[in-house]
């Protein structure tokens, strides 16, 4: 599996040296790696510089850089993709609308609401009391709203709009009952997006890793020929990769959710006002780093979590092209 190279340091220089990628601070060298190890090289921070020789040595070995400011994706470098597979993009915009395309777009959302239940699940095994029913009693009410959302018929339209109403129902729930066990004092209340401006630190830290994902989403639907602005449940956008929304939905829990609560005792060092601060950006991208490197096991396949994203994308594709019935992501713990 390729490598994934996070730069969050102010002052650092990006060279190349033969087929190597040379990481220095000052006359100090970091790290060398090989370019054909690596898969993204993601930078967030200011103050650093990347040397045209490394940006074409990325790009001759297929290695994707994005550049990040406060969690936001400012843009990116990829390698020009050749033919694109024309075929896959005109079939996925040709069964959005279709059954085909609707049970996708059912698919990702009960797949996140059930990751939402299996998490609360998980959560109430250390837990007593209230809390602990607090916790399963919301797993319960989630589970019979993947029925509820399973049922849903009608126009695309309508079936787009009940399902996401039946999301964010369950959103509610699970957010109030996250809200039951994170320490005191945090101000968390409920789900903000950062376009909302949350205050809460929980949020920020969200938010922040919630675009992390994002790009990591966006980079594997490419990576298998699927358009990553064509979904089936979110809205096409020209500012939002719509597919990479609905393929993140199922990775939301089993990564960036259990990554935030395992921080959430460290957010008051680590966010600053609206921001996470230096420190609390490297600290949340080595906890989601190392999240992917967790083994699961899922459909019969023990791959690393960030290994089962690149087969999603894969198994997305095969179901586009008719060949196969997409299942959505879920463990239980």
């Amino acid at each position: 599996m390729r490598r994934r190279v996070v730069l969050s340091s102010y002052g650092l220089f990006l060279g190349a040296k033969g087929e190597r990628l040379i990481i220095r601070k000052g006359k100090e060298v970091l790290g060398e790696i090989p370019a054909h190890e690596v898969s993204q090289v993601l930078i967030d921070t200011g103050g650093m510089s990347v040397s045209s020789a490394a940006m074409r040595l990325m790009l001759k070995h297929g290695v994707e850089m994005l550049v990040m400011r406060g969690g936001k994706l400012m843009g990116r470098l990829a390698p020009a993709r050749r033919g694109s597979n024309i075929r896959l993009k005109m079939r996925q915009f040709s069964i959005r609308d279709s059954v085909e395309g609707l049970e996708l777009a059912k698919a990702f959302v009960t797949g996140k609401m059930g990751n939402q239940a299996d998490l609360l699940k998980s959560l109430a095994k250390n837990r007593k009391g209230e809390v602990r029913e607090l916790l399963r009693r919301t797993a319960y009410k989630i589970e019979d709203l993947i029925k509820r959302a399973s049922e849903v018929r009608g126009s695309p339209a309508a079936v787009r709009g009940k399902l996401v109403s039946v999301e964010a129902e369950a959103g509610k729930l699970y957010w109030s009952a996250i809200a039951s066990i994170l320490p005191e004092g945090l101000g968390f209340t409920s789900r903000r997006k950062k376009y909302e401006g949350p205050k809460d630190p929980f949020n920020v830290l969200l938010n922040y890793m919630y675009s992390i994902l994002m790009s990591e989403i966006w980079f594997v639907l490419e990576s298998v020929g699927l358009e990553p602005f064509l979904g089936f449940l979110h809205v096409p956008n020209n500012r939002r990769p719509a597919l990479a929304a609905d393929l993140m939905e199922e990775f939301r829990q089993p990564v960036v959710d259990r990554v935030a609560l395992s921080l959430a005792g460290k957010l008051k060092d680590i966010v600053e006002g609206e921001r996470l601060t230096k420190e609390g950006r490297k600290e949340a991208l080595k906890a989601y780093e190392e999240r992917l490197k967790v083994r699961v096991t899922f459909r019969g396949r023990n791959l690393t979590i960030r290994g089962h994203m690149r087969l999603q994308a894969e198994r997305l594709a095969s179901a586009v092209m008719g060949r196969s019935e997409y299942k959505p992501f879920r463990v239980r713990w």
